[in-house]
Protein backbone atom coordinates (compact mmCIF):
# COMPACT_ATOMS: atom_id res chain seq x y z
CA UNK A 1 0.00 0.00 0.00
CA UNK A 2 0.82 3.33 -0.79
CA UNK A 3 0.88 6.08 1.45
CA UNK A 4 0.10 9.21 0.12
CA UNK A 5 -1.46 12.56 1.95
CA UNK A 6 -4.57 10.65 2.82
CA UNK A 7 -3.72 7.38 3.95
CA UNK A 8 -1.46 8.99 6.11
CA UNK A 9 -4.02 11.29 7.65
CA UNK A 10 -6.52 8.44 8.15
CA UNK A 11 -3.54 6.59 10.06
CA UNK A 12 -2.91 9.30 12.50
CA UNK A 13 -6.72 10.56 12.74
CA UNK A 14 -8.17 6.78 13.75
CA UNK A 15 -5.70 3.81 13.00
CA UNK A 16 -2.60 5.03 15.70
CA UNK A 17 -5.54 6.18 18.68
CA UNK A 18 -7.48 3.12 18.23
CA UNK A 19 -4.26 0.89 18.59
CA UNK A 20 -3.93 3.00 21.66
CA UNK A 21 -7.20 1.79 22.95
CA UNK A 22 -6.26 -1.39 22.09
CA UNK A 23 -2.75 -2.14 23.94
CA UNK A 24 -4.66 -0.71 26.67
CA UNK A 25 -7.28 -3.67 26.32
CA UNK A 26 -4.34 -6.40 25.90
CA UNK A 27 -4.08 -5.67 29.20
CA UNK A 28 -7.50 -7.34 29.99
CA UNK A 29 -8.00 -9.73 27.50
CA UNK A 30 -5.30 -12.71 26.60
CA UNK A 31 -6.71 -12.61 22.87
CA UNK A 32 -6.16 -8.91 22.10
CA UNK A 33 -2.94 -9.36 23.81
CA UNK A 34 -1.83 -12.12 21.39
CA UNK A 35 -2.84 -10.12 18.17
CA UNK A 36 -0.50 -7.76 19.36
CA UNK A 37 2.31 -9.54 20.84
CA UNK A 38 2.60 -12.72 18.57
CA UNK A 39 5.69 -11.22 16.54
CA UNK A 40 7.31 -11.28 19.62
CA UNK A 41 6.22 -14.79 21.15
CA UNK A 42 5.50 -16.70 17.63
CA UNK A 43 5.66 -16.13 13.98
CA UNK A 44 3.31 -13.40 12.80
CA UNK A 45 0.08 -14.22 11.99
CA UNK A 46 -2.31 -12.88 9.03
CA UNK A 47 -4.92 -13.53 11.64
CA UNK A 48 -3.50 -11.10 14.36
CA UNK A 49 -2.63 -8.35 11.79
CA UNK A 50 -5.84 -8.42 10.49
CA UNK A 51 -7.96 -8.61 13.86
CA UNK A 52 -5.51 -5.68 15.40
CA UNK A 53 -5.66 -3.55 12.35
CA UNK A 54 -9.77 -3.91 11.86
CA UNK A 55 -10.41 -3.56 15.75
CA UNK A 56 -7.45 -0.25 15.76
CA UNK A 57 -9.92 1.14 13.11
CA UNK A 58 -13.22 0.41 14.68
CA UNK A 59 -11.56 1.65 18.25
CA UNK A 60 -11.00 4.64 16.01
CA UNK A 61 -14.03 5.70 15.20
CA UNK A 62 -15.50 5.20 18.71
CA UNK A 63 -12.75 7.28 19.80
CA UNK A 64 -13.61 10.14 17.05
CA UNK A 65 -17.28 9.79 18.06
CA UNK A 66 -16.22 10.36 22.08
CA UNK A 67 -13.99 13.16 21.03
CA UNK A 68 -16.52 14.85 19.05
CA UNK A 69 -19.30 14.81 22.57
CA UNK A 70 -16.21 15.67 24.47
CA UNK A 71 -13.25 17.42 23.20
CA UNK A 72 -14.58 19.61 21.02
CA UNK A 73 -17.22 21.49 22.90
CA UNK A 74 -14.61 22.32 25.37
CA UNK A 75 -12.58 23.52 22.13
CA UNK A 76 -15.00 25.74 21.53
CA UNK A 77 -15.47 26.87 25.14
CA UNK A 78 -11.65 27.67 25.55
CA UNK A 79 -12.44 30.12 22.78
CA UNK A 80 -11.87 28.47 19.68
CA UNK A 81 -14.68 29.72 17.31
CA UNK A 82 -17.02 26.48 16.11
CA UNK A 83 -16.42 26.35 12.23
CA UNK A 84 -19.27 28.12 10.22
CA UNK A 85 -18.32 28.23 7.12
CA UNK A 86 -20.32 28.59 3.67
CA UNK A 87 -20.10 25.85 1.26
CA UNK A 88 -20.58 28.14 -1.67
CA UNK A 89 -17.03 28.13 -2.85
CA UNK A 90 -16.57 24.50 -2.64
CA UNK A 91 -16.43 23.25 -5.78
CA UNK A 92 -13.91 25.94 -7.02
CA UNK A 93 -11.96 25.56 -3.56
CA UNK A 94 -12.21 21.30 -3.03
CA UNK A 95 -8.47 21.14 -3.61
CA UNK A 96 -7.53 23.84 -1.20
CA UNK A 97 -10.09 22.47 1.22
CA UNK A 98 -7.87 18.95 1.19
CA UNK A 99 -5.03 20.63 1.95
CA UNK A 100 -6.44 22.07 4.72
CA UNK A 101 -7.53 18.93 5.67
CA UNK A 102 -4.52 16.69 5.71
CA UNK A 103 -2.27 19.62 6.72
CA UNK A 104 -4.32 20.45 10.06
CA UNK A 105 -7.56 18.80 10.55
CA UNK A 106 -5.93 15.31 10.26
CA UNK A 107 -3.92 16.62 12.67
CA UNK A 108 -6.42 17.89 15.07
CA UNK A 109 -8.19 14.61 15.10
CA UNK A 110 -4.82 13.07 16.12
CA UNK A 111 -4.24 15.07 18.95
CA UNK A 112 -8.00 15.34 20.31
CA UNK A 113 -8.43 11.59 19.79
CA UNK A 114 -5.14 10.54 21.31
CA UNK A 115 -6.45 13.09 24.17
CA UNK A 116 -9.49 10.23 24.74
CA UNK A 117 -7.00 7.37 23.71
CA UNK A 118 -4.48 7.62 25.89
CA UNK A 119 -6.32 7.96 29.66
CA UNK A 120 -8.36 5.22 28.64
CA UNK A 121 -5.43 3.12 27.46
CA UNK A 122 -3.67 4.24 31.14
CA UNK A 123 -6.85 2.96 32.90
CA UNK A 124 -6.64 -0.09 31.71
CA UNK A 125 -2.84 -0.57 32.50
CA UNK A 126 -3.27 0.91 35.83
CA UNK A 127 -6.18 -1.61 36.59
CA UNK A 128 -4.65 -4.77 34.89
CA UNK A 129 -1.30 -3.59 35.04
CA UNK A 130 1.76 -2.25 36.48
CA UNK A 131 1.05 1.35 36.69
CA UNK A 132 4.30 3.30 37.97
CA UNK A 133 3.94 6.91 39.02
CA UNK A 134 6.21 8.11 36.83
CA UNK A 135 3.98 6.84 33.80
CA UNK A 136 0.85 9.08 35.40
CA UNK A 137 2.77 12.14 35.70
CA UNK A 138 4.19 11.37 31.99
CA UNK A 139 1.20 10.94 31.06
CA UNK A 140 -0.48 14.21 32.41
CA UNK A 141 2.01 15.71 30.43
CA UNK A 142 2.08 14.24 27.52
CA UNK A 143 -2.02 14.72 27.56
CA UNK A 144 -1.47 18.92 28.11
CA UNK A 145 0.82 18.86 25.12
CA UNK A 146 -1.84 17.20 23.00
CA UNK A 147 -4.74 19.40 24.21
CA UNK A 148 -2.30 22.35 23.43
CA UNK A 149 -1.50 20.99 19.99
CA UNK A 150 -5.45 20.67 19.38
CA UNK A 151 -6.46 23.60 20.04
CA UNK A 152 -3.64 25.27 18.37
CA UNK A 153 -3.97 22.98 14.73
CA UNK A 154 -8.28 23.45 15.42
CA UNK A 155 -7.73 27.21 15.87
CA UNK A 156 -5.62 27.38 12.16
CA UNK A 157 -8.06 24.75 10.07
CA UNK A 158 -11.17 26.87 11.05
CA UNK A 159 -8.70 30.22 10.29
CA UNK A 160 -7.97 28.71 7.00
CA UNK A 161 -11.11 27.44 5.95
CA UNK A 162 -12.69 30.92 6.30
CA UNK A 163 -9.91 32.34 4.24
CA UNK A 164 -10.87 29.77 1.54
CA UNK A 165 -14.19 29.31 1.95
CA UNK A 166 -15.44 32.78 3.82
CA UNK A 167 -18.45 32.41 6.11
CA UNK A 168 -21.88 32.45 6.09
Amino acid sequence: MEVNERSFGILIAYVIPGWIVLLGFSYCSDTIASWLTGALTNSPTIGGFLFATLASIGLGVIISTVRWLAVDPMMHFSGVQHADHGFAHLQQSHQALSILINGHYRYYQFHANLCVALPLAATFRWIYGEFQIEEFFGSVIVFTVLLLGARDTLQKYNARCEQVLGSR
